[in-house]
């Protein structure tokens, strides 16, 4: 006894319909990727979000209030003792240095004033509606 041989059947599609599924696979495939990162952004902002709120809710609630010139104190003794001073010199070039020099003995020729309002003043020359006397605070 023979058998019988199998008849294969052959589906016609159009090449217009292939390429719009080919098309839309690659759209898919092209969503499924971008999900991916987005996902990821959102998993990173959340934990962030997490952290920041933790580290908020453990910071006091109120810094404690420091004193007039406790900043410049700090800033000055930083300054002073050269712990946060840069490795590497920076010498001023002669013209500069030498200018730079002269502008501060220039400074020694003006009075100094005792506040902006005398400094007007003395600028004007005690012209129109300036007062010789020394304004209080």
């Amino acid at each position: 006894m023979t058998h019988p041989v199998p008849i294969q059947r052959t589906v016609i599609r159009s090449t217009a319909g292939a390429t719009a599924r080919a098309a839309a696979r690659r759209a898919e495939h092209r969503m499924r990727m971008l999900a991916i990162p987005a996902a990821l952004l959102m998993l990173a902002a959340i934990v962030l979000a997490g952290a920041a709120h933790a580290q908020a809710s453990q910071a006091p609630a109120q810094a404690a209030p420091t004193a007039v010139g406790d900043t410049t104190r700090g800033l000055l003794a930083l300054q002073r003792d050269g712990r946060r001073a840069s490795a590497t010199p920076r010498p001023i070039d002669g013209p500069v240095a030498e200018t730079s020099y002269q502008r501060y003995l220039d400074s020694f020729r003006h009075p100094i004033p005792e506040s902006a309002s005398e400094r007007e003043r003395l600028s004007r020359g005690a012209g129109a509606g300036a007062s010789d006397a020394p304004r209080t605070r």
